[in-house]
């Protein structure tokens, strides 16, 4: 036993100094190899556990609603026709077009997508691998970013996977995967230091009043970096552009020299026209068939419905481990006022950041020095940020500018999560490890604490509420699979469906038990048909709600006239259950071809009833139908009205203020036509309604019952501007800052 001390010892220095030489000791033209070895191994341990890999179904998405079925769907149109732009298998008969819904911002995301569909045609798969991988492109990113800050390995490694594994990752998902992505922001806020620096972006000398264009080998890693912000989502490359300006200004005034500013607008200008190549297709189809006011409709009110909220980064995150902590989240999230559900920080990132204000402020005072040269610069970047994103903040001014788009400034909290961890990073490199830096041993005994807290902040940040779970949508995908499977057994390649009930695309809200997106569900399991639902509203898919309107039978000739096969009903999307619209199907087309195994779906044949239809109308009247049916007019909500809301499955309306105008556009020709639509004031009190059309100016009375309007005109332009004018009060509603006047049902335009 007097000699067990003395080996034990001895295997523990030996295996100290392996870890040692790992990770301290590697020659440097292996050290990148080493590390990006280490983090990628941590990672996927790291994830096995999380997400219990072992037993995950991985070809079936961890979410199979909303936006992450939206998301598949142009992940399987980039697999099928090999870019997102355009796919002839959704939006039948006239496919789907991206322009009017701009992508071009994640174009890296998009091409890690292809790449990964070289491999495989499963969607799902891809979207979930994509996800996973993401873990260790963030890990990595966070990494290279400590290194150029001059951080050890071992913390910048550290620091990289905790970043990796921020609870932001899970909360977006596979829903706001390329959100979720969110490795370019290291590498932007490197960019962004390094304009307070000597060495900053773009400019030489730091120091001199004259700025210089660099001409060394740095220009193309700071061109580089800008092309990958600027591909990496448009949030990110706005927040760069601002945060970069803000530092330009702020290190310009503290040195009394432009250079730093220089170097913030050299950045700023790389970011644009990065973010312009990219978005050239899309800005060239709107200026040639103009831009559309129905798709990715944001205002100036939504900067407040979707700010930072600064107890919520910083509670703990929801059904924590630890169930006190749990609770209080639980509490937080009682609040009306939550924004998005995705600002929690983890327990290390809030104390650095809190840390890291703290010492800006007693910096401020002279009380305190920096652990690091840039926790100055950092603090300011967090204060900059805070000023921005919170309700009524500085993003308003951004949005006054014009960048509406930029709504949800909540999303900077994982600006603020990086700019955290830099400072408990720099904390840690410069007060705890040098506690263990005086031998193999203790450096040992500090490569184990780094691992601990790790795994510690790992654990703090992950939970079964957050973590995403592709085994709770097993049944449904198979379900859904199996349907779709069967369908096109039955039917022929490129054979189109009509989907029932219409819901615009893209953004809509629920449809009584359908969310957002249900249509494209069978798209995703899908092949060979082709389906209606997907095409782009206020385009040429507009056609489908002029279709819903229709009684049954009219409806069932329209879309049989227009060359479809079969009617496909989504009984979620109706209160009865479908139960009256399919009553009538049952009458027109007889007992359903297939019923999905859950019940939720069936499909109605509409074959046998094409010669049916020749026989009452002739060839000639068949196609009149299909051009009257696929050629409608198509109405453009240019100002004065929000966003389209439901009251029942084929009926919208729109609340409107005391002016807007709506442009009516038709593809060719003149003729007659009505404007027909119902109205009511929104407080219920009596008011004049102005109507003016192609020239014709009506005055009508209305209240709180629905009024009939028609008025009828002459199409004699491709576009006919129609005005609606009324001296309604305002209807004040809690919560709701909208000028609520009238609202407006169903307009349309019919050609007569």
């Amino acid at each position: 036993m007097a000699d067990a001390g003395p080996a034990s010892e001895a295997t523990s220095e030996s295996a100290a100094a392996v870890v040692d030489i790992a990770i301290r000791s590697t020659p440097p033209w292996r050290a990148a190899v080493v590390d990006l070895a280490i983090i990628t191994g941590s990672v996927m341990i790291l994830l096995t556990y999380v997400f219990d890999l072992l037993d995950q179904p991985l070809r079936v998405p961890f979410d199979y609603r909303g936006d992450s079925v939206s998301q598949q769907s142009w992940i399987k149109t980039v697999i099928e026709t090999g870019w997102y732009s355009r796919t002839e298998r959704v939006g039948a008969p006239f496919g789907r077009e991206a322009a009017d819904f701009p992508l071009g911002t994640d174009n890296l995301h998009w091409l890690i997508i292809k790449v990964l569909g070289w491999f495989t045609d499963d969607a799902a798969l891809v979207l979930n691998l994509f996800f996973l991988g993401s873990f260790v492109l963030i890990a990595i990113s966070a990494y290279l970013a400590l290194r150029w800050l001059m951080l050890s390995r071992i913390v910048s490694i550290g620091a990289g996977i905790v970043y990796a594994f921020a609870p932001y990752h899970f909360l977006r998902g596979t829903g706001h995967e390329f959100l979720g992505a969110y490795y370019a922001v290291p590498l932007a806020l490197v960019l962004v230091l390094r304009i307070f620096g000597d060495d900053p972006p773009f400019v030489r000398d730091g120091h001199t009043r004259r700025p210089a264009i660099r001409r060394d080998r740095s220009v193309v890693f700071d061109l580089i970096v800008c092309a990958v912000v600027a591909s990496a989502n448009g949030y990110y490359a706005l927040f760069t552009i601002v945060l970069a300006l803000v530092a330009g200004t702020v290190a310009s005034i503290a040195r009394r020299a432009v250079t730093a500013f220089a170097a913030a607008a050299a950045s700023t200008f790389v970011l644009l026209g990065v973010t312009f190549i990219n978005l050239a297709p899309t800005i060239l189809q709107q200026r040639s068939e103009g831009q559309n006011p129905e798709v990715a409709q944001r205002n100036l009110l939504d900067i407040d419905a979707y700010p930072l909220r600064p107890i919520q980064m910083l509670s703990p995150v929801p059904g924590h481990r630890i169930d006190a902590l749990a609770e209080w989240t639980g509490r937080v999230l009682a609040a009306p006022n939550n924004s998005e559900i995705s600002q929690f920080l983890g327990l290390l990132s809030s104390v650095g950041l809190m840390a890291l204000l703290v010492s800006l402020f007693a910096r401020s005072v002279g009380s305190s020095r920096s652990v690091h040269p840039l926790v100055p610069a950092a603090g300011v970047l967090a204060v900059a940020a805070i000023l921005l994103s919170t309700s009524g903040g500085l993003a308003w001014i951004i949005g006054l500018l014009g960048y509406e788009q930029i709504r949800a400034w909540n999303r900077l909290s994982i600006v603020l999560a990086f700019l955290g961890l830099f400072f408990l990073a720099a904390w840690f490199d410069r007060v705890v490890r040098p506690r263990f830096d005086s031998g193999p041993r203790r450096r040992a005994l500090g490569v184990g604490l780094a691992a601990l807290t790790v795994i510690v902040a790992v654990l703090d940040q992950t939970s079964a509420t957050i973590v995403p779970d592709a085994r709770r949508n097993a049944d449904q995908w198979n379900s859904d699979k199996t349907f779709v499977q069967t369908l096109e057994a039955r039917l022929q390649p490129g054979d189109e469906v009509f989907q029932l009930p219409f819901v615009p695309f893209p953004e809509h809200p629920p449809v009584m038990q359908m969310v957002d997106y249900d249509h494209l569900r069978p798209y995703l399991h899908s092949r060979t048909l082709k389906w209606s639902y997907g095409g782009m509203r206020a385009r040429e898919a507009e056609w489908q709600r002029y279709v819903a309107r229709e009684p049954t039978p009219e409806l069932v000739d329209a879309v049989t006239a227009a060359g479809f096969e079969v009617v496909y009903v989504d009984r979620f999307g109706y209160a009865d259950g479908a139960t009256a619209i399919e009553a009538e199907l049952v009458a027109l087309l007889g007992e359903p071809l297939l019923v999905s195994p859950d019940g939720r779906e069936a499909v109605y044949d509409l074959r046998l009833h094409r010669p049916v239809l020749a026989e009452r109308l002739g060839s000639i009247g068949v196609d009149e139908l299909a051009d009257q049916t696929l050629e409608p007019v198509i109405l453009w909500w240019s100002t004065g009205c929000s966003f389209e809301e439901l009251i029942e499955p084929s009926g919208y309306f729109r609340w409107c203020s005391s002016s807007a105008e709506i442009t009516a556009t038709r593809r060719e020709g003149a003729g007659a036509a009505v404007v027909r639509f119902r109205v009511h004031t929104a407080t219920g009190e009596a008011a004049t309604l102005m109507v003016g059309v192609a020239g014709d100016e009506r005055r009508i009375s209305i209240g709180a019952d629905d009024a009939t309007v028609e008025i009828p005109f002459d199409f004699d332009a491709e576009r006919v501007e129609i005005r609606l004018g009324t001296d309604a009060l305002r209807l004040i509603a809690p919560g709701d800052p909208r000028d609520l006047r009238i609202a407006v049902e169903d307009l349309v335009v019919e050609e007569l």
